[in-house]
């Protein structure tokens, strides 16, 4: 992206009662090639909201769509709301100012998500490379170990890099580069050769790793059931652990490339070994699901339902959203490969090397 907003369609507007947010600024989605670019715009706005309360308060508003999160601890918390007009326009609190990655991993991006939806594509949670001169996606749960398998193709068989966990696409299974930062797990270090980093940032990346990772996530979740400042504690917490995040580059030698075609996509499991084709609905399913999970985390629950793109509130936007993936999955072939040992890539480079007799589906 040029750094350029682009006119057209919904868009999405950042702003922070206080404080820049560093590294966000202004978001939209380009109208021609679905990217986002960004824009150094903000503007300060008053507080989200003053005085302490007993628990998480969500106020939703009919006309116009807006949503207004507010957590126990009143102006020193961590609060937002989301304007849902053209643009979307999104306050966040001084707390949340201080932590960006928070403010895009559980605001920003689920906005995204269904900007996209609103200009014809999706936002898959998936990685996507193109191997062997075909387009491909994996797709797997949140820290199966997609990423490892990422770095493994690009550093050991020269695939071209688009997205470690989010992929552009569209219906005809045309694929844009969505290239944030990896974050690297625990399971994930395996990945790495250990001269692409510093000693330093090898002890730090240690502690990061376990920290963030899906044991880390789990407790979040847990956390997130109960009667505390969910948000306001994830934003803390990363502003004294910052998640461990490096650009592919900076971990193994990448070629990022801007565009593909689908032709594979690969859901990947641990378990016994299994490689076999996946009926299109099963894949349909499953790939709803595994983007799901990537936004479960609150609050996105919580203001979802408010959702509104245009005309089309979060239901009709979601039925939208799954037409674009059964369109894009209807070009490709969809194969599920569980492995034991974390060697999805070993089956992947196989798989797209040669041409293979079709692979017979196993029922679900």
């Amino acid at each position: 992206a040029d750094g350029t907003p682009t006119a057209g369609g919904a868009g999405l507007f950042l702003q922070n009662a206080g404080n820049q947010i560093g590294g966000i600024g202004a978001y939209q989605v380009s109208g021609s090639v679905g990217l986002v670019t960004t824009s150094p715009g903000f503007a300060v706005v008053g507080q989200v909201a003053a005085g302490t309360r007993r628990r998480t308060v969500v106020t939703t508003y009919a006309h116009p769509a807006a949503v207004h999160y507010v957590e126990h601890l009143g102006r020193l918390g961590a609060n937002f709301q989301v304007e849902m007009g053209d643009p979307v326009k999104v306050t966040v609190s001084p707390l949340l100012g201080r932590s960006p990655h928070v403010v895009y991993t559980n605001i920003i991006e689920a906005l995204l998500r269904f900007l996209f939806v609103a200009q014809g594509r999706m936002l898959l949670h998936s990685a996507c490379l193109e191997l062997n001169g075909v387009g491909i996606v994996l797709s797997a749960k949140t820290d199966t170990g997609k990423t490892g398998t990422v770095l493994k193709l690009v550093r050991e068989q020269g695939a071209k890099f688009l997205s470690d966990d989010m992929t552009v696409i569209d219906v005809t299974g045309q694929a844009w580069a969505f290239p944030k930062p990896l974050t690297i797990s625990q399971h994930t270090l395996r990945a790495i050769d250990i001269d692409e980093l510093t000693a330093a940032e090898w002890r730090r990346l240690r502690m990061q790793s376990r920290l963030h990772s899906k044991e880390g996530r789990r407790f979040g979740l847990a956390l997130g059931e109960l009667n505390l400042p969910i948000m306001g504690l994830n934003a803390l917490t990363q502003l004294l652990v910052p998640p461990p995040k490096y650009p592919v580059d900076r971990l193994v030698p990448a070629e990022i490339t801007r565009t593909t075609q689908l032709e594979h996509v690969f859901i990947l499991e641990r378990g016994e070994p299994v490689v076999h084709a996946v009926a299109p609905e099963e894949a349909l399913a499953e790939l709803i699901v595994n983007t799901d999970d990537a936004y479960n985390f609150p609050p996105f629950k919580y203001f979802a339902p408010a959702l509104t793109i245009g005309n089309e509130n979060y239901e009709q936007l979601r039925a939208r959203e799954r037409d674009i993936l059964a369109g894009a999955l209807s070009q490709t072939r969809v194969c599920r490969l569980a492995s034991n040992d974390f060697s999805w890539a070993d089956s992947i480079h196989a798989l797209t090397a040669e041409q293979h007799e079709p692979l017979a589906v196993v029922p679900a």
